[in-house]
């Protein structure tokens, strides 16, 4: 099976989805369970659509696998801070190695 090519995100295109779901968040359109209720994905589609509307952006491989790859990555850093030696530089906005001993 052939696999397509990767989407390559520009940053504009990354703070948009992050504000469409701080917004959607905001208008609580999750469940008990912090997924997202049915539907919510197709209107999270169309926002980026009227903001970005050269972008191409589809709910689902695009938002879905950055949606996926943000959650990957936030879980990695997280562990890390719960670990000791390591810790946040709230300047630089990064983990920081606080210990030789890591």
């Amino acid at each position: 099976m052939k696999k397509g090519n990767r989407r390559a995100w520009s940053k504009v295109e990354e703070e948009a989805l992050l504000t469409i779901l701080e917004n959607t968040i905001k208008d609580e359109a999750r469940c008990d369970t912090s997924s997202f209720k049915v539907g919510t994905m197709t209107q999270i589609e169309k926002t980026p659509t009227t903001m970005l509307p050269d972008s191409g952006l589809r709910a689902n491989p695009h938002i879905n696998s950055k949606m996926r790859l943000w959650k990957k990555q936030y879980s990695i850093v997280y562990d890390m801070l719960n670990v000791s030696g390591f810790g946040w530089n709230d300047i630089k906005k990064c983990v920081e190695v606080d210990s030789n001993d890591v």
